[in-house]
């Protein structure tokens, strides 16, 4: 007869890094704090959750799945025993938080430098050179890398993404170099914002990936634009420039796409709204801005819009969030939005001979909407 297996072990942390459940099977008290129980402080194993799923904890190897509550915050931590701690065990992240640009396609859209940099970026994914994504905040770079893992000789292996920038430093090195918890021979690590290291760390990583531990396993990660700068002002690691050089892809901020229509069409339409209609006005107010924090923003600022709207109606200027267009420099004509509105109200005029009704309907909104524009930039008279 085949023994029973022991049933799994459980216990349920919550912030600030209290037991607030145990299984029958396990000896701690409610109450007790996580740090004595596993050797791990509540920061730390919020940031392990987020990323590798597992740790390296007294007693044994440790699964953590991270309950998540408004906005992605994690409320609990349930941690379940895996058995004896082992440096070789391969994890992977969880699924990216982004909310916008979940394939491939809708990050690249018909810009032809964003065709061409995503393009160069799949060829190096068929090789194991290690690539850097140089990008703005909010530009994708999870999403590319992810269609960089897929279209890989190692999809088969795991996908493991480290977002630098939202782990607490404490937390860097056990999930970067202690007990190697991304290690794969035949896997793909991402490491995110990698600017966010130490130049101790940087060199760390650097030798791991050219001749040490991560050598197998595909390194990807992503710096801001300025990246050059940065390591020559000493902020990173010279060691990890030195890696990619020749296989760095830069992906174009939003402002400088062609194809910015047609981005905010296929947006409307992922937020479920056919068509993605939006009136000549609003779009060319969401083309002046020059959105600092790229896809995300434009998402956001979409999601909100199509809210506000409600039903199947056109977005329109007065739907878009106010807050968005007045972080820009102020113009002459009142603000960037106010510049924007009355470059289209002029147009619309010009093309339609002065016909009000006519503007109107060029405009896709109602003539009250118009006079009401119209009276606001003194065009009335």
């Amino acid at each position: 007869m085949v023994p029973a297996s022991a049933p799994p072990r459980h216990l349920l942390i919550e912030p600030p890094g209290r037991v607030r459940a145990a299984s029958a099977t396990h000896d701690t008290p409610i109450g007790a704090a996580v740090e004595d129980v596993l050797g791990i402080d509540w920061p730390t194993l919020e940031a392990l959750a987020r990323t590798t799923q597992r740790a390296d904890a007294v007693g044994g190897r440790v699964r953590l799945e991270p309950l998540l509550g408004e906005h992605g915050s994690i409320t609990a931590v349930l941690a379940t025993d895996e058995g004896p701690a082992s440096p070789m065990v391969i994890t992977t992240a969880p699924p990216s938080s982004s909310r916008f640009g979940r394939d491939l396609a809708g990050l690249v859209g018909r810009d032809p430098a964003t065709r061409a940099a995503v393009d160069l970026a799949l060829r190096f994914a068929r090789t194991n050179l290690p690539v850097m994504i140089t990008a703005e905040e909010g530009s994708g770079v999870d999403v590319l890398a992810r269609a960089m893992h897929a279209a890989s000789g190692q999809a088969t292996g795991p996908f493991v993404h480290v977002p630098l920038g939202t782990i607490v430093k404490s937390a860097v090195e056990q999930i970067l170099f202690f007990g190697h918890p991304h290690s794969s021979a035949h896997g793909m690590l991402f490491v995110e914002d990698v600017q966010e290291l130490g130049l101790e760390q940087g060199r760390r990583l650097a030798q791991s990936i050219d001749r040490g531990s991560l050598a197998e396993t595909h390194f990807v990660c992503s710096a801001p634009p300025d990246v050059r700068d940065r390591v020559t002002r000493g902020e990173i690691a010279r060691e990890l420039l030195a890696l990619v050089r020749g296989t760095t892809v830069a992906l174009p901020p939003l402002r400088e796409r062609e194809d910015f229509s047609s981005l905010v069409t296929r947006a409307l339409e992922d937020l479920g709204r056919e068509g993605g209609r939006v009136t000549p006005a609003a779009l060319a107010a969401l083309e002046a801005y020059g959105w600092p924090r790229n896809h995300a923003e434009l998402w956001a600022c979409l999601e909100h819009a199509a809210v506000v709207a409600g039903g199947d109606r056109e977005i329109d200027l007065e739907h878009l969030p106010h807050g968005v267009f007045q972080r820009q420099p102020e113009q002459s004509s009142g603000g960037l939005r106010r510049s924007a509105e009355r470059a289209a109200l002029e147009e619309a005029l010009r093309s339609c001979a002065g016909n009000v009704s006519a503007a109107a309907k060029r405009l896709g909104v109602a003539r009250s909407t118009l006079y009401r524009l119209l009276k606001r930039h003194g065009m009335d008279r």
